[in-house]
């Protein structure tokens, strides 16, 4: 069902006059277009000739390409039927409020953290938390465990399969992780509530992993619980991916979860893909949600100095010691770093350092690397190697080396189109969840705008599986604080809140037939 727009004026019939035929010209009266003609063929030259600043003409559907949206905006888009009302009534009660709570701080106190250095699945006890996480999951969400098909990958990582009706339908994928960075031990006594106590103070969830990512698992859990309580059944198939190991980089969980989903699906066989990113703020009394469109790339470089060895009470005499050759190569990164930049290209603003945007590369990188430090290298008489190629053979020692330091090099990721019918039914969910069904003017107002994460999610691993990948998370900035930091909490108004968005972008995308 379509819906009106409450931004528009109800539209209404105009009236023009009608020329009967027979009339005539009544005496002394002057024609218009004899008025018009005069001032088109006299008056405008005339003033032209004398250099009078003329005002912009603009002829009928004239429009100015200046005045044009860069971000064009849509209309709410509500799910429609009486099975969304009731279930939409659901969301909104207290009893659910208490539920959705409940739901998030049981999962916060189960602490799933992932550390830098962790060993093999089945050998290292630390990833046996993960165990515990998911029995959680499995009493908590009984329906979607009957219903859902269940497929683990790599020990920990959880595919839910929930098969549509109808097969010529892509599905969509909503992704999240179980896993949470760790807390500092010397920082535990900091935090107003224990970190792993989901405590609940009557406003916020607190602990380690409210908000980042256990906020976005356990919504759309809850909505789709919500969903099968009410007795719906999707036409289009929904698929859900949560790795457990993103923080950091996902290799042994979205790493496996994507090739086994484009193995399952086939590559560029979902219709969209939605999975943590950038949430809603207020800027120039107005809210903005920013879905991400596209990640930067990173890449991280080490840079080996090697001299001759010797003693400290004899110095080099032809060439600085390791440490002065390092610190002006140092120098020399800070003096030219790479200018920030807007273009048409790239819908952001690009990163300096190692962060690479998204109209640049990883080899580009390397190039401004080269051209630095080749120099230094030259004028210094010190052999250069890169990334595996000497640029600069001296025989001797000392040596300039630079390298990826851990192989780990991303490029940046494919930009997902804003103007296709995925990015608009996202841009009507997030408005529709955002207005709730009341008129735009009696809420501020909110606009959607593409974004792009200067960090990298686990949609890193799923670029194969759709060209449409948005990093959202409907949730106010002031609704939440301190991720990745002591005292992460998320506000429960925020939680209904994302519930809502997942609950509307799942019926959404079950009645278009467009995506």
């Amino acid at each position: 069902m379509s819906e009106t727009s409450p931004l528009l004026p109800e539209s209404a019939p105009s009236s023009h006059p009608v020329r009967r035929a027979g009339h005539y010209q009544r005496p002394g009266h002057v024609s218009l277009w004899r008025v018009v003609m005069v001032f088109i063929l006299l008056v405008l030259p005339l003033l032209w000739l004398i250099d009078v600043e003329m005002p912009e003409i603009r002829w009928p559907g004239y429009k100015d390409p200046h005045e044009q949206h860069f971000c064009p905006q849509v209309d709410a888009l509500y799910p429609s039927g009486e099975l969304a009302a009731e279930v939409i009534r659901v969301l909104d009660s207290k009893k659910f409020e208490t539920t959705a709570i409940e739901a998030l701080s049981a999962a916060v106190k189960i602490a799933t953290q992932t550390f830098d250095i962790m060993g093999p699945i089945g050998k290292d006890p630390a990833w046996e938390v993960f165990d515990t996480f998911q029995e959680y999951l499995r009493s908590s969400f009984p329906l979607v465990h009957k219903h859902l098909v269940l497929t683990k990958i790599n020990t920990y990582g959880l595919v839910y399969h929930w098969a549509g009706s109808d097969s010529s339908l892509k599905p969509i994928l909503l992704a999240a992780h179980q896993d949470t960075v760790p807390v500092n031990p010397t920082t535990v006594d900091k935090w107003t509530y224990p970190p792993w106590s989901g405590y609940y103070d009557g406003e916020f969830i607190w602990g380690r992993g409210s908000t980042d990512d256990k906020a976005g698992l356990i919504s759309i859990l809850l909505s789709i619980e919500t969903l099968l309580s009410s007795r719906f059944r999707p036409h289009r198939t929904v698929v859900l991916a949560f790795g457990f190991d993103e923080e950091i980089s996902g290799i042994q969980g979205a790493g496996k979860l994507g090739p086994y989903l484009e193995q399952t699906y086939g590559r560029d066989e979902f219709a969209l893909l939605v999975d943590e990113g950038a949430g809603i703020t207020e800027q120039f009394g107005a809210n903005f949600a920013a879905p991400a469109i596209a990640e930067k790339g990173y890449l991280d470089i080490r840079i080996d100095v090697s001299t001759p060895g010797g003693h400290s009470s004899i110095p080099p005499e032809n060439h600085h010691t390791g440490i002065g050759i390092l610190s002006h190569i140092i120098g020399t990164l800070e003096n030219d770093t790479i200018t920030p930049r807007i273009s048409r290209s790239q819908p952001i603003w690009a990163i300096v350092n190692h962060r690479i945007a998204t109209d640049s590369s990883v080899s580009a990188l390397q190039t401004h690397y080269n051209v630095l430090l080749k120099e230094l290298a030259t004028v210094r008489n010190i052999t250069f190697v890169s990334f595996g190629n000497t640029l600069l053979d001296r025989g001797t020692l000392p040596k300039i080396e630079i390298s990826d330091a851990w192989g780990t090099a991303l490029e940046p990721a494919p930009i997902s189109p804003t103007d296709s019918e995925a990015f608009k039914l996202l841009s009507g969910t997030i408005i529709a969840t955002e207005l709730r069904g009341r008129n735009a003017s009696e809420v501020e107002p909110i606009y959607v705008i593409p974004s792009v994460m200067s960090g990298n999610t686990d949609t890193r691993r799923y670029w194969n599986l759709t060209r449409h990948i948005y990093r959202y998370d409907h949730l106010r900035m002031t609704d939440t604080a301190n991720i990745h930091t002591v005292d992460e909490r998320i506000r429960a108004t925020g939680l209904i809140g994302m519930v809502r968005f997942f609950t509307n972008l799942i019926l959404n995308s079950d009645e278009s037939r467009s995506l």
